[in-house]
Parts: structure tokens; C-alpha cells; sequence
């Protein structure tokens, strides 16, 4: 899947470069990610990087086009579980996830360097549970590994400083992506080419 993802983000941005007006303004980033919900009971604070690029078709239409590919980690939260008749006491267990995501939408920059912007991604999840049951239970401990992909929406508000001839931008993000919704904040420099 991974590899079938960045063959067709090869493909968009080859398309899109054979325009010859248009500007592209490649940028790299890192950002921190708080789960929400049951992702949120499952997993602890995320942190991960970015590459991206934003498209500027003609000088004279506003909004761009954004691709974004990147991945965030998610610390592992250790949990007990109690189920007498399974395993006639308590456990721990500890689970973490991480996610390699690509992404295209749109962003409308003011004149004042704000902007909003929408993202849709997919995003290929890695769940990994560590099971670590007690001495006294005749069970090994083990590890479960699953793989998810799952279609997401990100809209996005932040703001560019100009710094010679680089931007800054920091922004605020909230991922709506089936159970794994999370709300992120980070940074990113771009480049002029």
C-alpha cells in the first residue's frame, strides 16, 4: 500500500510540475498530534515530520494546491486490564500506533499571512499491542500487530512569517479519520524555488 501511495504522489506532482507557469513552494516540517476519543484511552502524544509542497497555478488566482506526505508517532500508554475468568486476574498491556499519511487539498493565503487551508489524506496505520501478563499464568507474552488505511479531512488555520526567503508558518489542525481523529499543532519552513 505504501508503495502504491508514493508512486501515485510521484505521478500528481510530475502532472503538476509540467505547467509552466506554475510556482512551487516545497516546505518541511514537524508537528505534535493529541489523540481524541478512544484513539485519545489508547495511545499518548504524537510527534512526527513532513515534507510537502504548495502549487501556485497563476499569479492571479488565489487558492493553491497543497500535497502533504508525512509521518507522526504515537507514544505507547501502558493500561491494566482485569477479566478474572480469562485469565483469573489482572494484566497490563501497552499499545501504540504510528501512521505514514499523503495528502492533496487546498489553501487560501491573506494578504495579512493568514490562511486556511483543507487537506484529504489517507493514512496507513500501524497499531502494535504488548501484551505482559503475570508470572503465575501459563501465557507468554506476546505482541499483536495490525495495519489500517483509513481516508481522512484535515482543515487547517495558521499563520506565514516572512523570513528572507523563507516562510515560516505555525498552524493548528484538527484530522477527522474514523476512530483515529487527533488535533495537532506544528511548524514548517518553505522554500522559494
Amino acid at each position: 500500500m505504501k508503495k502504491l501511495i508514493l508512486l501515485t504522489s510521484f505521478v500528481i506532482i510530475s502532472f503538476l510540475c509540467v505547467n509552466a507557469q506554475m510556482k512551487i513552494n516545497p516546505s518541511v516540517g514537524i508537528g505534535i498530534a493529541v489523540p481524541m476519543g478512544d484513539f485519545g484511552d489508547a495511545v499518548g502524544l504524537g510527534y512526527g515530520a513532513s515534507v510537502g509542497a504548495d502549487f501556485k497555478i497563476k499569479p492571479h488566482i488565489k487558492p493553491e494546491l497543497i500535497a502533504s506526505l508525512g509521518y507522526y508517532m504515537f507514544s505507547s500508554k501502558e493500561q491494566k486490564y482485569t477479566k478474572s475468568s480469562m485469565t483469573g486476574g489482572e494484566y497490563g498491556f501497552k499499545t501504540k500506533a504510528n501512521t505514514f499519511y499523503i495528502g492533496a487539498g487546498a489553501k487560501y493565503v491573506t494578504l495579512s499571512g493568514f490562511y486556511g487551508a483543507a487537506l484529504i489524506s489517507f493514512h496507513n496505520f500501524t497499531n502494535k499491542v504488548e501484551y505482559n501478563y503475570p508470572d503465575y499464568l501459563p501465557l507468554e507474552d506476546e505482541t499483536i500487530s495490525k495495519d489500517f488505511t483509513r481516508l481522512g479531512f484535515t482543515p487547517i488555520v495558521g499563520y506565514q512569517f516572512k523570513l528572507a526567503a523563507l516562510k515560516l508558518e505555525v498552524y493548528v489542525r484538527y484530522s477527522i479519520i474514523s476512530d483515529y481523529n487527533n488535533f495537532g499543532a506544528g511548524a514548517s519552513l518553505k522554500f522559494s524555488l
